[in-house]
């Protein structure tokens, strides 16, 4: 079952002129226009999913190699690394 709501009159005015503002502050916030603003989201989207999966594998990339210059820095005392 739906629970349709309806807004009318005044209440539909105020309505339509907040989202206006909320479409007017998004596109000020990303710098595209009204109508290009759902394909620039798009962009800022796919971009930040790529800087998120270049961030993992850099921190992945960082912790092997942590360990890889731990055993670099081990010394052999009587034929026992350290």
């Amino acid at each position: 079952m739906r629970r349709i709501e309806a807004v009318t009159g005044k209440g539909a005015l105020e309505l339509v002129s907040r989202r206006d503002q909320t479409l007017v502050q998004l596109g000020e916030i990303v710098k595209a226009s009204e109508d290009s603003l759902v394909e620039k989201v798009r962009q800022l989207s796919s971009h930040s999913r790529a800087l998120e999966k270049q961030l993992e594998q850099l921190k992945a990339k960082m912790a092997s190699s942590t360990g890889s210059d731990l055993a670099s820095e081990a010394r052999d005392v009587n034929g026992v690394k350290l």
